[in-house]
């Protein structure tokens, strides 16, 4: 699970600045194969949420 533990760093970082870039958010969502409830919100509003 290579992907889900990069997609998880990547998820650390962003949080970090509060809101996914546009490019960022599409990538993800693209390669998330084990979407999260507020993933998906991420990918829906394209703003960042609270990752527990």
């Amino acid at each position: 699970m290579e992907n889900r533990s990069s997609l998880y760093r990547l998820l650390e970082l962003s949080r970090r600045s509060l809101v996914y870039s546009n490019s960022l958010i599409p990538f993800l969502c693209k390669f998330n194969d084990d979407y999260t409830k507020e993933l998906e919100e991420a990918c829906r509003t394209r703003t960042m949420v609270e990752v527990p």
